[in-house]
């Protein structure tokens, strides 16, 4: 991360100031301010988990003493993340912005990614482009609905042998009872 990040990291809570000398960085005119922030963010949180474990190894409930977090080496790629608000969706492809600096260097003021098929844009919240092999892959995180599990009843009772000559020997409490034979499968 460059030096002209302004971050006030206290004690137990970690927290950043977007200061007017920051809005004139390369880096966050490269991006738009909504990824720059969600940078600024993920730093802090590191610091806030890094402060967390200095405290819990303090007290002893850790016995190794934490590592500050790591940034990437000079040259080397981070991740940067979109959120919803920041994306589009068109013709089943997802519109990703770019930064002013970047439109003025390159020409280029966004780039397009497919939307995938098994997931609806409406429930997308967040685009995060990762760095890996000197390659970028995306990583779409989104909202599950939770699914309710059926009510069971537990009264009934499913009992299941497996033996030597049949394969499955199965009785329930019903009044049901199966037999496997491993030799001959049903096909």
């Amino acid at each position: 991360m460059p030096g002209n990040y302004i971050l006030n990291l206290k004690k137990a809570l970690a927290s950043m100031t977007w200061k007017k000398s920051t809005k004139r960085t390369i880096i966050t005119k490269f991006y738009i301010r909504s990824s720059a922030q969600q940078i600024l963010r993920t730093v802090a949180e590191s610091f806030r988990s890094y402060y967390g474990l200095i405290k819990a190894y303090s007290e002893g409930k850790i016995s190794y003493r934490p590592k500050i977090p790591n940034y990437r080496k000079k040259g080397g790629m981070a991740t940067v993340s979109y959120p919803k608000q920041a994306l589009k969706l068109k013709d089943n492809q997802i519109r990703v912005p770019l930064g002013n600096t970047c439109k003025c260097w390159f020409g280029l003021d966004s780039f397009l990614i497919p939307m995938p098929s098994n997931l609806e844009f409406s429930s997308l919240k967040e685009l995060r482009i990762l760095p890996r092999n000197k390659c970028f892959t995306q990583e779409f995180v989104y909202e599950k609905e939770v699914v309710v599990k059926p009510q069971l009843n537990q009264d009934n009772v499913l009992g299941i042998d497996h033996g030597l000559n049949n394969w499955l020997t199965c009785v329930s409490n019903v009044g049901t009872s199966l037999i496997l034979d491993g030799k001959h499968p049903p096909l």
